[in-house]
């Protein structure tokens, strides 16, 4: 016992003291990065009321290579179940992956993946990378996804109740390339993540974004996910292959944040619907959605505000017709340090789901803690 405790001690001391570079004119260097993010709040819906977790997490990414040749890099990141909420107003939180048929086995447990990939970093050439990873659909949504409890809806994210994984938010089983050209940067997104559709590939995307001026960016994403024909033919609303595509801009100041995307769908979302007092099947359906977010950062407060605003195409579904959403989001953060601080949002909401029944407006008030480590270490063999 004694030797193992001495052992996990030196490797502990390895990977966490600061350590400086060998004389040598080519070391290879080994980065280790973990990170943890503990939320949790205090929710009211409605008349109702709750303690809940917000989406912590707790992940590490690893990097080793040479500081001007190919370094070899993975990430990992689990979300933690701080508290056995039964509901949840955070669509972030979700781990439920596919479309039409949902993988529910990591519903409740107390660790669920949340991304994990590995990849190669060619330098000036871009970097490669294989996995569950945010997906190239979100280098441009995720510019108004910058809030601690709500966001991340209208812009087809998070959709079918799902996190993304179909290859708007964390896509799943994913292939991503991406290059930075000056002030352009790109990215190609391939899914491969069913071998039962008698389809080579399962999805294909990219993003392009330019910054215009100095903290000014402007962004267009495409995400295209291919179904199997049965798949097709057996659900209500759905036409083709889900298509995705959006546009967005954003300004980043020293204390100013805007941002806007706008974006559309076609047979991309999925909701249930109700053919009569026993049959609800699932009905997909087709919208354009916009977010706006801004924050104001003075000392130590923040100020955010926002919009989400969906307009769904229900004509002829078995749907509520006036199926929506569309809610307003006022925060506040106060962080009395930079690792820890307090924030409070509140959504007003106006959205009526697929049975016609308007949405709740919800208020939080939790706190947050983000601890992070950077342990370097250079050697020669």
């Amino acid at each position: 016992m004694m030797r193992r405790g001495l052992v996990l001690l030196g490797l502990l001391v390895f990977l966490f003291s600061p350590v400086h570079a060998q004389e040598t004119s080519d070391p290879v260097k080994l980065l280790f990065d973990p990170y943890t993010s503990l939320r949790a709040h205090y929710a009211v819906i409605g008349q109702e009321s709750e303690f809940q977790d917000n989406a912590s997490r707790i992940g590490f990414s690893v990097g080793v290579g040479k500081s001007d040749g190919i370094r070899f890099l993975a990430h990992v990141e689990l979300s933690i179940r701080l508290i056995e909420n039964t509901f949840t107003v955070n669509a972030d939180s979700r781990t439920t992956s596919g479309f039409i048929i949902l993988n529910q086995s990591r519903d409740g447990q107390v660790f669920a993946p949340r991304l994990g990939f590995v990849g190669v970093s060619l330098g000036s050439y871009g970097v490669v990378t294989i996995g569950k990873q945010w997906s190239t659909y979100y280098d441009v949504t995720g510019w108004t996804d910058q809030f601690n409890v709500f966001g991340g809806t209208t812009s087809n994210t998070y959709v079918a109740n799902t996190d993304g994984s179909i290859g708007t938010g964390r896509a799943d089983q994913a292939l991503i390339y991406r290059i930075k050209a000056g002030d352009l940067s790109f990215g190609l997104q391939l899914l491969s993540n069913n071998t039962t559709n008698n389809l080579f590939l399962d999805g294909y995307g990219g993003s392009v974004r330019y910054l215009v001026f100095p903290r000014t960016e402007i962004g267009l994403s495409y995400q295209r996910s291919l179904l199997a024909d049965d798949v097709i033919d057996g659900t209500l609303g759905l036409e083709d292959h889900p298509e995705y595509i959006s546009f967005g801009f954003r300004y980043t100041g020293e204390q100013l944040y805007l941002s806007a995307v706008l974006a559309r769908q076609t047979n991309g979302d999925l909701t249930i619907g109700q053919l009569n007092q026993l049959e609800a099947p699932s009905v997909v359906y087709d919208d354009t959605g916009l977010e706006i977010a801004a924050n104001y950062k003075w000392k130590k407060w923040k100020g955010l505000i926002g919009i989400n605003r969906e307009w769904a195409q229900v004509e002829g579904l078995p749907i509520d017709q006036d199926f929506h959403t569309e809610s307003y989001i006022l925060g506040l953060e106060y962080r009395p340090f930079q690792m820890a601080y307090f924030y409070s949002e509140f959504r007003f909401d106006q959205s009526v789901n697929s049975f016609g029944i308007t949405a709740k407006n919800v208020f939080t008030l939790g706190l947050r803690v983000d601890l992070d480590h950077h342990g370097e270490k250079s050697f020669t063999f």
